[in-house]
């Protein structure tokens, strides 16, 4: 028999054989790629809910198999999966390490649209170490790899990195205050935010509310910014997770100097961050904007308090981020337990040590920089009491001598409780206002009499005469009240 008539002979047998044999390959590569995709979603849940160590876990269990498995595809999404966990514990150079190692896999050259994403990441990634020229480098690539997709199907996936993109721009300028530029990309937002589907309860469309209430702060139009940042929070996607908009609220009741609201605000963003456990580097920096608006309230002992709190708060950033490492470390290396096919060990060492040197440092750097601003921070609280108490004895003194001059004193002194007052009772008249000072001054009924040349008794009636005006039973404490108008204008 000719080797073409056996050929012709068994040529259906061994297309069959050769079918099945295809087709193992085909139901493998596929068990791989469900398998694969099912961790990297668990990665990108615990990711989206402030979870980045866990993200790392999962994701760190897709890189091992992607190893085992020789798949390019799931080591690139693994690597910047982790290098983006990374980041949002301010792990720069290790995100960095993995963002590139991700760029190096051949399966990036077939995915553009996860190209784009990563050189956006890392674009951030550069800003945040000061290497702003980077910066613009990625994002100028991301943007220029965005442009030569002509596919249809990716057009949502295209309209919204072009969002993503423009907003990178938008944040780096509204940072600047260059308004001009912020401006400019603004409007692209606007063209792409009319262009897609669904994004109302996403990401970016929070980010684009933030940063157009930042540029209506930014040009002067405050009532504009917060019908913006009331925006934010109307979000059902992220009403779980608020402390961003908490703390951009806070923000702008600050410059617009409420400073109440802004304190309310701030305190807000803590217990969200509390509550949710959340790992991230603006925790300490809360506590920093509510003593720097103590400050302003000129109430010194809640401004030390908040100082304290803040220091503490950054040992123990400092103290978690060590932990991460050790976890990190951990998920990475364990020679007891290594797989056949997995990188070298040498390489994660080596990343591990660069995040622990960079970690210290940036620690020695920190508590440097706070020893400094501790002994500032004393010098200005003596500095401010000793002026609190200088302010309060006038006060006090003008009352004393019944000078005419009390009350308009008193008004610029405890601006809020005044303002507060006259928003609750606008009937008041004018000596009425004054007696209300007093009280509030913690003067006694005898002391009212002998500073207004008036008799006891004639103190009391008015007293009587003014709780009445105020709606005030003859139970409540008149002291009290006007205390709690303090506390109720959001000091608390």
């Amino acid at each position: 028999m000719t080797i073409i008539s056996y050929l012709k002979r068994y040529k259906v047998f061994h297309l069959f054989l050769l079918e099945i044999i295809l087709s193992g390959f085909s139901v493998n590569a596929q068990e791989i790629s469900i398998r694969g995709n099912d961790l990297l979603y668990l990665s990108d849940s615990k990711f989206r809910n402030f979870k980045p160590v866990e993200s790392i876990e999962y994701a760190h269990e897709v890189m091992k198999f992607a190893y085992k498995n020789n798949s390019s595809e799931l080591k690139a999404k693994s690597y910047y999966r982790i290098a983006r966990s990374l980041s949002i514990l301010e792990m720069h150079k290790g995100s960095l390490y993995f963002f590139n190692k991700a760029l190096q896999e051949r399966y990036i050259r077939t995915d553009s649209i996860l190209e784009i994403k990563i050189r956006e990441k890392l674009a951030t990634t550069y800003l945040s170490t000061g290497w702003k020229d980077q910066y613009f480098v990625e994002l100028r690539k991301a943007n220029k790899i965005l442009d030569q997709i002509n596919s249809d199907q990716f057009l949502n996936d295209k309209i919204l990195l072009k969002l993503r993109i423009a907003l990178n721009f938008g944040k780096y300028y509204a940072l600047t205050k260059q308004v001009d530029s912020l401006q400019i990309y603004l409007r692209s937002a606007d063209n792409y935010i009319s262009s897609l589907k669904y994004i109302q309860n996403s990401t970016e469309n929070l980010d684009y509310v933030l940063l157009k209430s930042e540029y209506y702060n930014q040009i002067n139009r405050p009532d504009s910014a917060l019908v913006y940042l009331d925006m934010s929070l109307i979000s059902e996607n992220f009403h779980d997770n608020t402390f961003i908009q908490y703390s951009c609220l806070g923000d702008y009741y600050f410059k617009i100097e409420n400073y109440y609201c802004a304190v309310y605000n701030y305190k807000k963003c803590i217990e969200n961050v509390k509550s949710k456990k959340i790992e991230w580097s603006l925790y300490p920096g809360i506590y920093k904007k509510i003593e720097k608006t103590y400050v302003k309230l000129q109430d010194a002992k809640k401004a030390n308090y908040y100082n304290q709190q803040y220091q503490l708060v950054s040992d123990s950033l400092f103290k978690l981020q060590n932990r991460n490492v050790g976890l990190i470390f951990d998920k990475f290396y364990d020679s007891s337990d290594k797989e056949e096919g997995e990188p070298s060990s040498d390489i994660y060492y080596y990343v591990i040590v660069i995040l622990l040197l960079y970690t210290t440092y940036s620690f020695y750097t920190t508590k440097q920089h706070l020893k400094s601003l501790i002994v500032a921070k004393e010098k200005e609280r003596l500095k401010f009491e000793n002026r609190l108490n200088k302010t309060f004895d006038e006060v006090i003194a003008l009352a004393k001598s019944n000078d005419s001059y009390f009350l308009k004193r008193f008004e610029e002194v405890y601006v809020e409780f005044y303002n507060t007052l006259m928003y609750v009772h606008p009937n008041l008249t004018i000596s009425e206002q004054k007696f209300c000072a007093m009280i509030y001054l913690k003067f006694e009924t005898k002391e009212i009499a002998k500073y207004t040349y008036i008799e006891p008794r004639s103190v009391q009636k008015k007293k009587s005469r003014l709780r009445k005006k105020m709606g005030l039973n003859s139970e409540e404490n008149f002291y009290d009240y006007l205390n709690q108008l303090k506390n109720d204008s959001g000091d608390s």
